[in-house]
């Protein structure tokens, strides 16, 4: 009986290994989606608008990648992530194909005051950024399973269900 009992228990384990899996890389994925963006913030509030300043990330819809740059001008420094195995989802409800968030920077010799406050701008048809990008990270394995990076008007970015 109790060897039956462990037999059956072990299957149940067993048959939920490949589901474990890709929910964790889909958590270290998105977690590491969110650190990059956390990254273009610290950075661009690091530095002077008048040097260069800023710091932002681009992303576009269905890409396996997403890119870091330096500057007002996204298509210029470009460093590229790759999100391997997985890819961006949707961008927002809406129509956008493509996103950048952007840390401006501040003047720190002026002001104590860090800008951490992000600028939102985006392509597609009707593409509206108002108050929050939502960035939703599907796996491309086909099971289908997401989750999604928010990122705030007033700088705040935070990880959860896409729902």
């Amino acid at each position: 009986m109790v060897i039956a009992i462990f037999l059956i228990i072990t299957a149940v384990v067993m048959t939920d290994i490949p589901n474990f899996r890709e929910k964790s890389s889909l958590d270290l994925t998105v977690s590491e989606v969110a650190t990059y963006i956390r990254g273009a913030q610290v950075y661009g509030t690091a530095k002077l608008v008048g040097t260069g300043g800023g710091y932002g990330v681009r992303l576009s819809s269905g890409s396996p990648s997403f890119y870091l740059f330096q500057g007002s001008n996204p298509d210029t420094s470009f460093e590229s992530y790759e999100l391997k195995g997985f890819k961006i989802g949707q961008l927002n409800d809406d129509d956008c194909s493509s996103v950048d968030i952007v840390y401006p920077g501040g003047d720190y010799r002026t002001s104590f005051e860090s800008n951490l406050i992000p600028q939102f701008s985006g392509e597609g048809t009707s593409c509206r950024l108002t108050d929050f990008v939502k960035i939703e990270i599907v796996s491309q394995r086909g099971s289908g399973s997401s989750k999604c990076v928010f990122v705030y008007k007033n700088g705040q970015i935070t990880i959860g269900a896409c729902d």
